[in-house]
């Protein structure tokens, strides 16, 4: 449990630029409906866009981000 919340943390400072397409790349309309909300989000509050639009996600989408941050992603520690 506590190497995927350093993941998690590493990854909401260091996500890759297309990770949503990666994500969600089953689901065409929710990936174009995700980026344009993410895009929303950062463009007010910037570098901390990433934990604000997770908080906006339905537990769903939560969960389904959090399982690929846990099998795709490694901070190294």
């Amino acid at each position: 449990m506590e190497k995927l919340i350093i993941n998690f943390m590493y990854f909401g400072m260091n996500y890759p630029p297309e990770f949503i397409s990666k994500v969600w790349n089953d689901d065409p309309r929710m990936l174009i409906h995700l980026n344009e909300k993410f895009n929303i989000v950062y463009s007010k509050v910037g570098t901390f866009a990433f934990y604000t639009w997770f908080f906006e996600l339905s537990q769903h989408h939560q969960v389904k981000l959090i399982n690929w941050i846990e099998q795709n992603y490694c901070s190294g520690f």
